[in-house]
């Protein structure tokens, strides 16, 4: 009898001791919730700034017909610009650093440098922080330049806090490109005056406007609107070296064609990159110092390599293939994943 007692004011303390805990936990939970609504509320309070020229001209004239409301619950990213804090001697810096004749030729910055010299304070960059998560956006990547804040969010929840509506658009045939359906704010979007004076705009409202070959020529290649994964992903890489054989022999023909194996008809070769519509190789070699501003011995660095975007994944089998059909070329490519990838 004495053990039964015993067992059943065990059994009452352990459920007086969960009533505790769960009350606790719900009065924890009250509180956050109304810390929540009082910075909400007091956000709400504040007087809005609006970020201009942010509404695409298509939908602003009504050359895109409205289809329907864009589905509230789809995800999308958004990229948050912040304003550098000193632009105009960021500017100076820039034009310094490509004149021979300034002390500051060739003096470059890393980001955190530049950040600090000219870029957004941290206290700026976390005011967007601080309102982006009050309003139930999800923070994916911060920058060391601290230049822009990566968000994502449902659609619905990027249109309370930014006052907008994003609707689905049916874009007509514009400049000899393909009809599409399109995503897009109907209006430009607005911030607490607090944030808007910080910020100079907010990127990934709308899909108009869209990368093209350098070209000129090929369609859009249909992208979704949202793909889940990390906002920056290293994939890997792959290196290789000129043949010192290929080179020698290029540099004593200077004036006749390499002894190469071209690619297929339809392939790149290296002019088209030398061409001004892919890059000003003149203005570069103009420079003296094509392509080796750091004056690395033997070779150019990878600060001096040649940026190529692709949409879509790269196969290194086809970097390797390139460089075995022109050898007197060097390789070194970083294939990185950007706002979840697309292959």
């Amino acid at each position: 009898m004495k053990q039964h007692t015993v067992t059943r004011f065990a059994n009452r303390m352990a459920i007086v001791a969960c009533l505790l805990a769960v009350t606790a936990f719900l009065a924890g939970s009250w509180q956050a919730r109304a810390e929540a609504a009082t910075a909400s509320e007091s956000t709400a309070n504040e007087p809005s700034a609006t970020l201009a020229d942010l509404t695409p001209g298509v939908i602003l004239d009504g050359r895109a017909m409205l289809l329907s409301h864009y589905n509230p619950s789809n995800m999308l990213r958004l990229a948050v610009v912040l304003k550098p804090a000193h632009p105009e001697e960021a500017h100076q810096y820039l034009e310094d650093i490509q004149d021979k004749n300034s002390p500051n030729f060739h003096q470059f910055l890393d980001p955190e440098e530049w950040a600090d010299r000219f870029g957004p304070t941290r206290e700026a960059e976390q005011a967007v922080v601080d309102w982006a998560q009050k309003n139930g956006f999800t923070v994916t990547y911060r920058y060391n330049h601290r230049l822009a804040v990566d968000l994502e969010a449902p659609a619905g929840v990027i249109e309370k806090a930014l006052h907008i509506t994003i609707n689905s658009y049916q874009l007509p045939e514009l400049n000899g490109h393909e009809a599409r359906t399109v995503f897009s704010n109907d209006r430009d979007p607005q911030l607490p005056a607090s944030v808007g004076a910080i910020v100079d705009a907010v990127l990934g409202l709308d899909s108009v406007a869209v990368l093209r070959p350098v070209g000129g020529s090929g369609r859009v290649v249909p992208q979704p609107d949202y793909i889940p994964g990390l906002a920056i992903q290293d994939m890997g890489s792959a290196q290789k070296d000129a043949d010192p054989d290929a080179v020698r022999a290029l540099a004593e023909r200077l004036d006749l064609e390499p002894e190469v194996t071209p690619p297929p008809a339809g392939y790149y070769e290296p002019s088209d990159f030398f061409s001004a519509t892919g890059y000003d190789y003149r203005a570069l070699m103009n420079q003296g110092h094509c392509c080796n501003p750091t004056h690395a011995s033997g070779h150019s660095p990878r600060e001096s390599s040649i940026a190529i975007a692709a949409f879509g994944d790269v196969s290194f089998s086809d970097i390797a293939g390139f460089h075995a059909a022109f050898p007197y070329l060097a390789y070194n490519v970083d294939k990185i994943k950007v706002d979840g990838g697309y292959a």
